[in-house]
């Protein structure tokens, strides 16, 4: 006996459904708002039997065939769905849902639903108190930890500072934007884990608002982690002679260099799908970059292969410009070079994460 292609309750096609909430509805056919509707009540959907024939009256079906006419007497009868049935079912229950109500006015705009997703992020840190409080407090740590520790390097002659918290205060800033997003596709895999990934794919939901919010949700966390880094600079004796202006513009140059790495985390999370591999891979790359920088030490006094790596390290970039816009007298236009680089890699990241979530969809 043919049986519609119906998602089970509480699966991950049925919860893309309810653009419209109504009660009863299943799978894409609670787009229509029909209390109870079931596949069958839209225009151009067949159902299939166990085997994925085609077997079930559709109104299409008489329109082209004349009154009366069944599934059988269709040309296309007993054509079977392709390989990865079930989601694309529920893709072809969406898609007729949107027709019937007129194109894609059941969607949401990506914005839209980029936002909800990054909402839905934040709601998750706050109700987790001791991963907020670890993320925050750990960027408020290293700045008085390496400012005693490398203290004395101020000393060293043809340093060029007086003192080390002044220089060191925009490489930790950079180095906490380094390993908070270093470890951003950790939630993809957790989303994996826990099923929610699947709920996500089952949606309507536009992949680059997918990438796009969790982007967003790491833009916000640094924001705070750089302004509690910078505060913290300001208590320990720290002067930024540029003012505001100079602090906005680090705030701005860290978010972006956490675009990158974050972007590049989501994608590496849709690749390997394991928590240890990923924090393995973030570890291995993040120190490295660090200490490939200025974050600690003047360019000049770094040896000859380092200071040759750091020109072409981006968290070097993002170091040496909120260095210079903190400063007494900006070079503005070196800062807006460097800023615009780091703008085209988190562009470029941005498309690869975006082409590794397809590829991972493609994979199931």
């Amino acid at each position: 006996m043919p049986t519609a292609i119906e998602p089970a309750a509480g699966s991950p096609e049925a919860s893309a459904t309810g653009a419209t909430g109504a009660t009863g509805a299943t799978g894409a056919t609670g787009a229509t708002g029909a209390t109870g509707a079931t596949a069958e009540h839209l225009p151009g959907v067949a159902t299939l039997d166990a085997s994925g024939v085609a077997a079930q009256n559709s109104p299409d079906v008489a329109a082209r065939n004349g009154p009366g006419a069944t599934m059988q007497d269709s040309p296309d009868f007993g054509a079977t769905l392709p390989a990865g049935s079930a989601a694309e079912a529920a893709g072809a229950l969406r898609r007729a849902a949107r027709r019937a109500l007129g194109g894609n006015a059941a969607r949401p705009t990506g914005r839209r639903q980029s936002v909800a997703l990054t909402a839905r992020m934040l709601r998750a840190l706050v109700r987790n108190p001791a991963f907020l409080t670890i993320t925050l407090v750990q960027a408020v740590v290293w700045l008085p930890l390496f400012g005693s520790l490398f203290r004395g390097v101020a000393k060293i002659p043809g340093f060029g500072v007086q003192d080390y918290i002044d220089y060191l205060t925009p490489g930790v800033a950079t180095m906490s934007v380094l390993f908070s997003a270093g470890w951003a596709g950790l939630r993809f895999i957790v989303d994996m884990d826990t099923g929610v990934m699947e709920r996500v794919l089952a949606s309507p939901a536009r992949r680059w608002a997918v990438v796009g919010s969790t982007l967003v949700y790491q833009a916000v966390l640094v924001a705070v982690q750089v302004v509690l880094v910078a505060l913290l600079g300001l208590a320990l004796g720290a002067h930024f002679r540029s003012g505001v202006a100079g602090l906005l513009v680090m705030i701005v140059i860290a978010v972006t260099l956490g675009t990158v790495v974050a972007a590049l985390s989501d994608a590496l999370a849709l690749v390997v799908r394991r928590q240890e591999a990923l924090i393995a891979a973030a570890n291995f790359l993040v120190l490295p970059l660090t200490f490939l920088s200025s974050a600690m030490m003047p360019e000049h006094l770094l040896p000859g292969w380092i200071r040759v790596a750091s020109h072409y390290n981006p968290a070097n970039w993002a170091v040496t410009a909120s260095r210079t816009a903190l400063s007494a007298d900006p070079d503005w236009s070196s800062v807006l070079w460097r800023f615009f680089g780091l703008v085209v890699l988190a562009g470029l990241a941005w498309a690869i994460a975006v082409h590794a979530f397809r590829g991972y969809q493609r994979s199931l």
